[in-house]
């Protein structure tokens, strides 16, 4: 699909590949050689020096694709009636890329209804059992990935139990959807791919209009160590421009880890945190890369999107010198649950983390559809000593939770010179035509009330039972609810509901702590315990309940 190419000074050049051309661009551009597509779609991992180069989805489906080179030229890769061809563009001159002739992929979707450990193969079989039926295809599907890193053996593997089969995303959602009625049971909906799209890219160079059709996919690469410049936004390695599966083009940057982070560490917390805090982000950044490979994205051509699903991404020219120090001084350093047998596999810890607890950190399970994690308990994030603290050391009830939420305790992220009081407490109005159209959605009426349904010990709701003039209806899990009322804060609140005067209601008035999830790693709390002195190390091993630091690569 991809080749390379030698050195051109000027102008645009379309030329064919030779094999010295290939070893010459091994010699001088040996990290980002442009692999084929294929490599992409089957989730393979590369490696430089010992450092995994993963695959970054930037955009899927658009419709053109506008590229410079930064501060140098481009070199383009691709196919053309079967033959290896290169394009060069000098810097400042934009290339465009547009599919043509595109048939949409062969997808199948799947349901996914649980999750076990590799080793639980066993547990996978009976459970196939239970969910057979004559419906559906059941299959069992390996996720994550086995790595061998400095000597060290990581193992993130899982499998899942998936259901369902359909040519289409709605059954596949109408299913989802019976099984939480029936079953009262979250799932998630996924693909896998049959056939990739099919069809050609027409790459367009500077307004002469030099053009040529690639057959499968474009590889684009700066030379001589340059960036890629894509709208507003810089990226270092390369960019690969493939036929989407629905119709347009995807974008995804390959980069290996380390300079990935630079991009990534910045855009998930304030650069200006101590370095204690940054480097404890970096860490736990790191180890969510590693913990999403071949484990979140399927039937694309990347492991990881540059969003809040995964972790935001902004390219190069986010990067910061704060950041970019804690990231070169944990380099290859991952936190990993404690284990007895140091022979056994490494395991990450679930490297989740959110902008600030409230004081006091969630359970996984009280938040997402899972088993209890060791690593992510709920725990007060506030020094032992304050004697303010003492009415939550046994967690968030009912009995303190108007006490909790109304007040604004000494934790670590009330302490941190960066915290927002309106984040750390917040208020939120949810009016009557608003309450109109929940009620309308759920199919129960006007809102008449709401109650919850459970409380997790840091305070979150399991779940909320919204009333309505014809019935009621049950949301489960506090990003839904989150949601549904217009994208709180956070599940840790309490609400007044206030009636009208002609009936139903005013509105509901929403109270709570925190700003995220609360699991795992508050990076408010980090930088409020960075500022008490604490290492990257000490922070880590409180939010995520006795981590050890563990370094993959030097």
């Amino acid at each position: 699909m991809f080749g390379s190419g030698s050195r051109v000074r000027w102008g645009v050049v379309v030329t064919t590949l030779l094999s010295h051309h290939l070893a010459y661009a091994q010699a001088t551009f040996p990290k980002y050689q442009p692999v084929p597509a294929e490599q992409l779609f089957a989730s393979r991992i590369r490696f430089y020096q010992g450092v995994p180069i993963v695959s970054v989805g930037l955009e899927e489906g658009v419709k053109t694709v506008a590229l410079e080179g930064y501060s140098g030229p481009l070199r383009i890769f691709f196919e053309e009636q079967g033959i290896p061809k290169r394009v060069y563009a000098a810097a400042g001159v934009t290339v465009r890329l547009r599919a043509v002739e595109h048939k949409k992929a062969h997808r199948r979707w799947w349901v996914r209804v649980a999750v076990y450990p590799e080793a639980a193969l066993d547990a996978v079989l009976e459970a196939k059992q239970t969910w057979r039926s004559n419906r559906w295809d059941i299959r069992a599907e390996r996720s994550g990935t086995l790595l061998v890193l400095g000597g060290k053996v990581l193992d993130t593997r899982q499998r899942h139990l998936l259901i369902g089969g359909f040519a289409d995303r709605v059954a596949a959602e109408t299913l989802a959807d019976e099984i939480f009625r029936t079953r009262n049971l979250r799932t998630v909906v996924r693909s896998s791919l049959e056939h990739r799209a099919t069809g050609s890219i027409t790459i367009i160079v500077g307004q002469k209009t030099i053009t040529a059709k690639a057959a499968d996919g474009v590889a684009i690469g700066p030379a001589n160590g340059h960036e890629i410049l894509r709208g507003k936004r810089r990226y270092a390695g390369h960019l690969y421009v493939l036929l989407s599966a629905d119709g347009g083009l995807d974008v995804v940057n390959s980069i290996d880890i380390e300079t990935l982070l630079q991009g990534l560490v910045p855009a998930e917390i304030f650069a200006s945190a101590p370095p204690a805090a940054l480097e404890a982000q970096a860490i736990v950044a790191r180890g969510a890369v590693f913990s999403l490979l071949g484990a979140r994205h399927y039937s694309v051509p990347f492991h990881l999107c540059d969003d809040t699903h995964c972790q935001v991404y902004k390219g190069a020219g986010a990067a910061q010198s704060s950041t970019n120090k804690a990231i070169r001084a944990t380099r290859g350093q991952v936190a990993v649950r404690p284990q007895k047998d140091l022979r056994a596999p490494l395991r990450l810890v679930e490297s989740v983390y959110s902008a600030s607890c409230g004081g006091h950190t969630e359970g996984n399970a009280t938040v997402w559809e899972q088993s209890a994690s060791l690593s992510l308990q709920p725990r007060l994030d506030g020094p032992d000593g304050d004697q303010a603290l003492i009415p939550f050391r046994k967690g968030i009830s009912d009995s303190n939770l108007e006490q909790w939420v109304g007040g604004f305790p000494p934790t670590y992220c009330a302490r941190a010179s960066l915290t927002r009081a309106e984040k750390f407490r917040w208020t939120k109005h949810v009016d009557a035509p608003t309450l109109r159209r929940i009620g309308r959605s759920l199919n129960i009426g006007p809102v008449t009330g709401l109650e919850v349904l459970g409380r997790g010990r840091g305070g979150r709701i399991t779940g909320v039972r919204v009333q309505g003039e014809r019935g009621d209806h049950n949301v489960l899990r506090e990003l839904p609810v989150r949601r549904l009322f217009g994208n709180l804060n956070s599940g840790a609140f309490t609400f007044e509901v206030q009636p009208a005067k002609s009936g139903g209601l005013r509105s509901i008035v929403f109270r709570g702590a925190g700003w995220g999830h609360g699991v795992g790693m508050c990076q408010m709390g980090a930088i409020g315990r960075a500022e008490a002195g604490q290492s990257s190390a000490q922070i880590l091993r409180f939010y995520y309940s006795g981590a050890e630091l563990v370094r993959l690569y030097p």
